[in-house]
C-alpha cells in the first residue's frame, strides 16, 4: 500500500470510529484547542445564500461551526465538507449535533481535484487541511473554485507548535511500544499460553516451563509500561494502552479466548492506525518559509493574501498553528 494509502486509510478509520475533532496528542490536549473563536470569525462575514467549502473536513468539526454560526446569524449558506478519507459523518457520530444535518458531505474527494464549477464557492475553510494535498495541484484548485470577492480561511500545523511537538512525542512514545517493549507481541504470546488452541497440551514439562518463561516475561513488560504510564513524560496513549492491557490480564478469567484475541488484534489495528496518523501530522507540519511560500502560491493564482498569522492556546499560550487569509478581489479570474 502506498503512504499516501495508508494515511487516507488511517483517517478513514478514524472518522468511522466516530470522532468530530482531531484525536488527542497529550495529556489534556485535544487538537481544537481554541479555534471556535477563529473559525466564528471568519464565518460571521458571510451573506445570505453563500456557499461554503470545509476542505479535509473529517467528520465536520469546522463545517459544523459554519452552520452553527448561520442558526446564530439567522442566515441560510450551503455548507460543504470534502475529505480524501471516505467519510460518513451522519452515520458515524455517536450524537450528530442538529446543525450538521445542514451539512452536505463528500466523501473520497481529493482536493486536487474537486467537483464544483469554476467560481461556485464563496468561502473556503481548512483545519490542518491544506498541509496534506499536493498543494502544487491543490492551490490552484481552491483558486479555480473561488468566487470573485470569495474568502480563504486556514489554519496550518506548524512545525514548531505544540501540536506536532506532541505528535512527534507520541509517535515515539508508540515507536517503543512497537520496536522496543513489543508489548503486543508479549500479550499474544501470553493469552495463547494461557488460552491455547483446541488439541494443544500443556501437560509436558518442557511446555510448562516455557508456559512459565512467557508469562514472566509478558508481566515484566507489563510492569514496566505500568510504571512508563505513570511517569510524568508518558503520552495518553501509554496510560490507554498500560490500562487496557492490565485491566484485560487481572480479569482474564472473564472473558472468552475468541474474545482476548479480538481485542488484541483490534487493539494492534488501532494502534497501528494512530501511529501512521501522528507521522502524517508531523511530515505535514510548515515552518515559517513554508506558509510564506503557500501565500504566494495562493497570490500567483489571483489571490490577495495577508501576511501569515499566529493561533495561540489562550489557557496557556501554547503556539497550536498558522493562521492564513485570502481573499479574490472583483476583477480578477483564476
Amino acid at each position: 500500500m502506498r503512504t499516501a494509502d495508508k494515511t487516507t486509510d488511517a483517517w478513514t478509520h478514524y472518522w468511522r470510529s466516530g470522532h468530530l475533532a482531531t484525536c488527542f496528542t497529550g495529556k489534556g490536549t485535544e487538537h481544537d484547542f481554541d479555534a471556535r473563536d477563529f473559525w466564528t470569525a471568519f464565518f460571521k462575514g458571510f451573506e445570505d445564500n453563500a456557499v461554503l467549502l470545509d476542505i479535509c473536513t473529517g467528520n465536520g468539526a469546522v463545517a459544523l461551526l459554519a452552520a452553527e454560526t448561520a442558526l446564530a446569524e439567522g442566515r441560510k449558506w450551503f455548507v460543504h465538507g470534502a475529505d480524501a478519507a471516505d467519510i460518513r459523518p451522519h452515520a458515524s457520530l455517536r450524537n450528530v449535533p442538529p446543525a450538521l444535518r445542514n451539512v452536505r458531505f463528500w466523501p473520497g474527494v481529493e482536493m486536487e481535484k474537486l467537483p464544483f464549477e469554476d467560481g461556485a464557492i464563496d468561502g473556503i475553510s481548512g483545519q490542518y487541511a491544506l498541509e496534506y494535498t499536493d498543494t502544487a495541484r491543490s492551490i490552484p484548485e481552491l483558486a479555480r473554485v473561488l468566487r470573485v470577492g470569495g474568502r480563504l480561511g486556514l489554519l496550518l500545523h506548524a512545525a514548531d507548535g505544540r501540536i506536532v511537538e506532541s505528535s512527534r512525542a507520541t509517535s515515539q512514545d508508540l515507536k517503543r511500544l512497537f520496536e522496543e517493549l513489543h508489548i503486543l507481541r508479549a500479550a499474544q504470546a501470553a493469552f495463547s499460553r494461557l488460552y491455547p488452541s483446541a488439541g494443544v497440551s500443556a501437560e509436558r514439562e518442557d511446555l510448562k516451563k516455557k508456559h512459565k518463561a512467557v508469562l514472566e516475561d509478558f508481566e515484566a513488560r507489563l510492569g514496566e509500561l505500568s510504571a512508563w504510564a505513570a511517569s510524568d513524560t508518558a503520552s495518553e496513549i501509554v496510560e490507554f494502552v498500560a490500562q487496557r492491557l492490565t485491566e484485560l490480564y487481572a480479569n482474564r478469567d472473564r472473558y472468552h479466548r475468541e474474545d482476548i484475541f479480538n481485542f488484541l488484534a483490534n487493539l494492534e489495528s488501532e494502534l497501528r492506525h494512530y501511529r501512521e496518523r501522528m507521522k502524517a501530522i508531523s511530515h505535514a507540519a510548515l515552518t515559517e518559509t513554508d506558509v510564506k511560500g503557500i501565500a504566494e502560491a495562493f497570490a500567483d493564482h489571483g489571490l490577495l493574501m495577508e501576511q501569515p498569522g499566529h493561533l495561540r492556546n489562550s489557557t496557556g499560550g501554547d503556539f497550536v498553528g498558522w493562521t492564513l487569509y485570502g481573499r479574490r478581489p472583483h476583477g480578477e479570474t483564476s
